[in-house]
């Protein structure tokens, strides 16, 4: 089926007249459409054939947030709804570490770069869509979190909204810079790999900040924090301050910047870094 879009799509490129500013939007439209249908056909290939298929990534943040909670629920005494705190940490900082990890976007595709002329955010957009799909299985979690606790939701809750917007468009540029940059220098990857393991005990996934502690300092210095309040504050009936807001826009925004200079100026390199 991926195969048969990938050939309607390419063959409507090819017949369409290139000068013209209509046909390069439609075919531009019509390639991120496919590119994210292969990430989720990725993604449903990854569990095919096993007996509760898709619904593995549920059943794994399930199964972490009750083993967490188990032995570090003291941590954070201060949060009345655990479980689902843990559940949304979970999720949204396992969505995070994949897309940091991602550097092997461009070289594993090696011979499809080599082969065909296709732009290089494609592939990203690929990778990424596999990791939005396996996020928003985890993050269903939520709702089985969220029948066993008593969270009072309000209109905040609406806030999670605009939150996974930016997380998606920062998650983007993530891949891409962080793919451009190991394909390069492929030490990186080992070392994306140990700091998000480092990140993982040093950011409020399972334990919450509380007040004049260290974890309050770890948090506040912590980058992936802002990007879990966003995120989990909304879906526990609060709201994230302006801070937060704050500081995930301007990464986001800052961070395409970067990425999208530091494209220009190696997309012509990139494939002799293969």
């Amino acid at each position: 089926m991926a195969r048969g879009a990938f050939i309607t799509v390419m063959t409507d490129i090819v017949k369409s007249d290139p000068s013209s500013s209509a046909v390069k939007e439609r075919s531009l439209v019509q390639g991120l459409i496919f590119w994210v249908k292969f990430g989720i056909s990725d993604f449903r290939m990854q569990y095919r054939k096993t007996f509760v298929g898709p619904f593995w990534p549920l059943l794994l943040a399930l199964v972490w947030a009750a083993g967490l909670g188990l032995v570090f629920r003291a941590m954070s005494s201060d949060e009345p709804h655990y479980f689902a705190y843990v559940v949304v940490g979970i999720s949204t900082f396992g969505f995070i570490s994949s897309c940091i990890n991602s550097g092997k976007v461009f070289y594993a595709n090696a011979n499809f770069l080599l082969s065909i002329n296709n732009p290089l955010y494609t592939h990203v957009i690929r990778m990424w869509a596999k990791h939005v799909c396996f996020y928003l299985m985890q993050l269903a979690a939520y709702f089985v979190a969220y029948y066993f606790s008593a969270i009072e939701l309000e209109w905040t809750v609406l806030l999670v909204i605009p939150a996974l917007i930016i997380l998606s468009f920062t998650s983007v540029w993530v891949v891409f810079l962080i793919g451009i940059i190991v394909t390069r220098f492929r030490d990186i990857e080992n070392l994306m790999q140990a700091l998000m393991r480092f990140l993982f005990f040093t950011s409020p996934v399972f334990w919450s900040p509380g007040r004049g502690t260290t974890r309050e300092v770890l948090s506040t210095y912590n980058p992936v924090s802002y990007f879990l309040a966003i995120i989990r504050e909304p879906l526990l009936g609060r709201e994230p301050t302006l801070f937060d807001w704050g500081v995930t826009l301007s990464i986001c925004i800052v961070g395409a910047i970067i990425t999208f200079v530091l494209y220009h100026k190696v997309k012509n390199k990139l494939v002799f870094w293969l």
